[in-house]
């Protein structure tokens, strides 16, 4: 069977690259985003079903929306919490790009308590970029190297793809 070079593949099938850093501390991977032009540093978890803003960054930044809608959302060590689901209209991680995608709005302040927010040295994690992105831009991460390469995705997600409240 032949084999075939990562590199050459990566290259030969049109993937991005995007820069990972890694958080010392607790090895998570991290991310620069761009959400409509704000910039963050987003946790890359491979766990999470769709990527997440923190509540107060989703303020800051102007992303809730009066037709937004409440949805349940769950994590490991979390019992069921409520949570935003808004249509953001431009994401980029390096030139990697996507537009119109669902993402949760959550209060992440938990997420930051367990990275060190408010002692030295601490990062501040603005949100989670998740599974939604990795398997739609058909995701490669080589860890050794700190890249993550992401394909373009052909798909945009609308207002109704919104999951509806179990209320």
């Amino acid at each position: 069977m032949p084999t075939t070079n990562i590199h050459t593949y990566i290259q030969d099938d049109d993937y991005y690259a995007v820069d990972l850093a890694i958080i010392t501390a607790t090895n998570h991977l991290t991310v620069q985003v761009t959400i409509n032009g704000h910039e963050g540093l987003f946790i890359l978890d491979t766990g999470a079903s769709q990527c997440c803003i923190d509540k107060k960054v989703a303020e800051r930044w102007e992303l809730l929306t009066p037709s937004d809608k409440q949805i349940s959302a769950a994590g490991v060590g979390t019992s069921d919490m409520v949570s935003t689901a808004t249509i953001i209209s431009h994401m980029q991680l390096a030139n990697w790009e996507t537009s119109d995608l669902m993402v949760a709005i959550i209060d992440l302040s938990h997420v930051n308590v367990a990275l060190g927010v408010g002692t030295e040295n601490a990062i501040q994690i603005d949100g989670i970029i998740g599974a939604d992105v990795l398997l739609n831009g058909k995701a490669l991460i080589n860890y050794a190297t700190k890249m993550l390469y992401l394909k373009p995705i052909a798909k945009s997600l609308n207002d109704e793809d919104i999951p509806a409240t179990n209320e």
